[in-house]
């Protein structure tokens, strides 16, 4: 999510949380993409500012796997100098098996 001024608003972006007017009631609902009439719509309502979603905040299937590698390499490394010793070795095996084992 990210809060920006109306006038920075570009057409296609969406609504993370809902603009809701100076009495409570909701203008747009969150998720609405923006077009150029709502955009106008906005400023014309004197919004000073909106919450759009963050395109760099969106789930991807390779964010994920890229996150999860990067988690797969820290527990070997955590774990490099002690992953002999009896009990680490249960708890580097579990958090490997928690992490999924490397394909």
């Amino acid at each position: 999510m990210k809060r920006i001024s109306v006038n920075e608003i570009t057409e296609g972006m969406v609504l993370a949380k809902p603009v809701v007017g100076s009495g409570g009631n909701i203008l747009l609902g969150e998720g609405t993409e923006l077009r150029t009439t709502l955009i106008s719509r906005l400023r014309n309502w004197g919004v000073p500012f909106v919450v759009i979603q963050s395109q760099e905040g969106e789930i991807t299937e390779e964010k994920i796997t890229a996150s999860l590698d990067t988690k797969r390499q820290e527990v070997e490394r955590v774990f490099e100098q002690v992953k002999n010793h009896p009990l680490m070795a249960i708890i580097y095996e579990a958090t490997k098996e928690h992490f999924g084992k490397a394909s």
